[in-house]
């Protein structure tokens, strides 16, 4: 699906598509300055706090700012952004910003790091299996059509399927809560920082608290200055996700190329 967006300014790009179901999603995609990194990141989240919930982090990316030391991620968002800031700003009393920021060995082997990487609903593979489910359960014979047609072998038992995903659909859906937001930043070089967000609509049965949302959030970036985004900047940003998570196996199948410019010379011996 091609991307579409709106230039708010320069350095401030805002997308509409429609998620799933035609429930609302907005993405923005703005950059700045170092000198404004904590003061933006505080607003956003009074923000997103006051329509949608609470941002948290990792408490293991917590650990890295405070203590410079890179280890395996924890997988819940339990500390709050703000508690989260508070700790970045102490470290700039020693630190330029461009000092401080989250990788791992192999992330930083391709020269990936952010800064804040921040949720309000940390089940994202909850969001995707619910998702899942509604589409399919809108028409399920279909869907086992489609599967006993890929698989001439084997044959599912429909009605025990159907009630497992009625089962597990109900489960996630006492979950789900009404609206969901991301925030993250990326850092760049030469202190050129790169922020996103992420509002989905997903129990709420309208997109009031979206669309509130997004125009508080429009009407801040408006104010904030920082370099050209280019077209692609959207793109890039997924891009950038997608390498960070999926570095260490990037680097275990194609390391041996992609961080060795001199990876030519290994086809061949000097000393027969």
């Amino acid at each position: 699906m091609k991307v579409t967006y709106d230039i708010i300014k320069p350095n401030v790009l805002s997308d509409n598509t429609p998620s799933y179901n035609n429930r609302r999603c907005h993405r923005s995609l703005f950059s700045m300055h170092s000198g404004d990194v904590i003061q933006v990141s505080r607003d956003i989240n009074e923000i997103i706090s006051k329509y949608i919930g609470d941002l948290k982090v990792r408490e293991s990316d917590l650990k890295v700012i405070k203590e410079q030391d890179v280890e395996k991620p924890s997988e819940k968002y339990e500390v709050s952004l703000l508690d989260y800031l508070d700790v970045i700003e102490n470290r700039l009393r020693y630190n330029g910003l461009e000092k401080i920021g989250i990788s791992n060995a192999f992330a930083n082997m391709l020269g990936l790091s952010y800064l804040i990487n921040a949720l309000t609903f940390d089940e994202v593979y909850d969001v995707q299996n619910w998702r899942k489910l509604q589409i399919i359960l809108a028409n399920p014979e279909e869907t086992f059509d489609k599967k006993d047609k890929e698989d001439l072998v084997y044959k599912m038992d429909r009605k025990k399927t159907l009630e497992e995903m009625k089962k597990l659909y109900e489960e996630l859906d006492r979950k789900m809560p009404e609206n969901s937001a991301v925030f993250d930043i990326m850092d760049m070089d030469f202190k050129r920082y790169v922020g996103y967000l992420r509002l989905v609509q997903l129990k709420a049965k309208d997109s009031s608290q979206i669309d509130n949302t997004e125009l508080s959030l429009v009407e801040r970036l408006k104010q904030i200055e920082g370099p050209c985004l280019s077209k692609d900047a959207l793109d890039f940003h997924d891009q950038f996700w997608r390498t960070f998570d999926n570095a260490p196996s990037i680097v275990e199948n194609y390391g041996d190329i992609l961080l060795n410019p001199l990876w030519r010379e290994r086809f061949f011996r000097y000393d027969p």
